[in-house]
């Protein structure tokens, strides 16, 4: 398991980041100091590799005293990073067919209609 970026972000009741540093790896779990001084419901997004397999994401919770609702969710720059990550896979792969279709046409013209031409 490999983090992305900083692999873990946590929020706090009150909307506050609170994770310190980045995220560490170890024996197949991810983990992250926070500054947990808050009471209530934290919620947390983890974005992680794992076997080189595509970047996989997942959020969780975790109360400090008391439970309740957090008073807001992920802030807008977490989502963000999930849209141009997304623009840029799409980015990624249009170019890579395009690509392929360039290195088809020349391989075709290459193998097959320079023979031909050379015959006639």
């Amino acid at each position: 398991m490999q983090p992305i970026g900083r692999g873990i972000r946590v929020v706090a009741p009150s909307g506050r980041r609170v994770e310190r540093g980045p995220a560490r790896a170890t024996d197949g779990s991810v983990s992250v100091d926070v500054d947990a001084a808050e009471q209530g419901t934290y919620v947390g997004e983890l974005v992680c590799r794992v076997r080189r397999r595509p970047a996989e994401r997942g959020r969780f919770t975790f109360t400090v005293g008391r439970q309740r609702q957090p008073s807001r969710q992920l802030p807008d720059n977490m989502r963000t990073a999930s849209r141009s990550g997304f623009v840029l896979a799409v980015v990624g792969r249009a170019l890579h067919f395009l690509g392929y279709a360039l290195a088809s046409r020349l391989a075709f013209r290459w193998l097959v209609l320079r023979q031909l031409a050379v015959r006639a």
